[in-house]
C-alpha cells in the first residue's frame, strides 16, 4: 500500500519553497516542480524539499511568480513499485495587497467613542493598532470605546493569504468635547446700553 500526499500551502510569498508532504516510511519520493525534479526519502512519515538549497536531480527549477505553478510527486517503495501521482497547484504571491482605506475625516470632532470604519483587500486579514498600541486582528468597524480629550490615532494594515504584508494606512483625529466658557456679559455695557435708550426716549 502506497501512500503519498503533499501538506504544504498552496500559496506561499517565498520564490523557492520547501514542498513537503507524508508517505510510507522508507519510500523514494520524486518530486517534479517547475521543470525540474527532485528525489527524497520518507523519514517518521514525512519528506520535504526545500527548493531553495536542494540542487535537482534534473532539470532546471523556474517556478513563475504570481501565477500557478504544476507540481506532482509520486512515491516508489523497496520493491520498485509506483504509486498514482498526486498534484497541487502552487502560487507564488509576491503582491503586496493595496493600503487600506482609513477616513480622512472628521479631524476634530467631539464624540469620544466612534465606530471607524475602514475597509481592506479583500480576503486579507486586518491589523489594527488604536492609539500606537500592539497591532491585532481586527475587522471593520472598528470600536474605540470611551478616549479622552486629545489626539488619536487608528492604523491599519492587511495581510493576504500568502503572508505580503501591505503598507500601513493612519487615521488622526482630536477629540475636544469641553464646552467653551459661558460668554462674559459687563453690568456697566448693559447699564450704557440703558442709559442710551433713556436718552432717546
Amino acid at each position: 500500500y502506497k501512500r503519498q500526499t503533499i501538506t504544504s500551502a498552496a500559496i506561499t510569498n517565498v520564490t523557492k519553497p520547501t514542498i513537503s508532504g507524508a508517505g510510507n516510511n522508507g519510500d523514494t519520493i520524486t518530486l517534479s516542480a517547475g521543470g525540474a525534479t527532485y528525489t527524497t526519502t520518507v523519514a517518521n512519515g514525512a519528506w520535504s524539499v526545500n527548493l531553495n538549497t536542494t540542487a535537482p536531480t534534473s532539470g532546471t527549477l523556474a517556478l513563475v511568480n504570481n501565477s500557478p505553478n504544476a507540481i506532482s510527486v509520486t512515491a516508489t517503495d523497496t520493491y520498485g513499485g509506483v504509486s498514482a501521482s498526486v498534484s497541487q497547484s502552487l502560487t507564488i504571491d509576491t503582491i503586496a495587497p493595496a493600503t487600506p482605506s482609513v477616513p480622512s475625516s472628521p479631524t476634530l470632532t467631539k464624540l469620544t467613542s466612534r465606530q471607524i470604519v475602514f475597509s481592506a483587500e479583500a480576503g486579507a486579514t486586518a491589523k489594527c493598532s488604536l492609539d500606537n498600541a500592539a497591532f491585532a486582528t481586527c475587522t471593520s468597524p472598528v470600536d474605540t470605546g470611551v478616549l479622552a480629550d486629545g489626539s488619536h490615532n487608528l492604523r491599519v494594515y492587511a495581510v493576504d493569504s500568502a503572508n505580503n504584508t501591505s503598507p500601513t494606512g493612519t487615521y488622526t483625529w482630536t477629540i475636544d468635547s469641553t464646552p467653551p466658557a459661558a460668554p462674559a456679559i459687563s453690568t456697566n455695557a448693559v447699564y450704557q446700553a440703558t442709559k442710551l435708550s433713556l436718552i432717546h426716549i
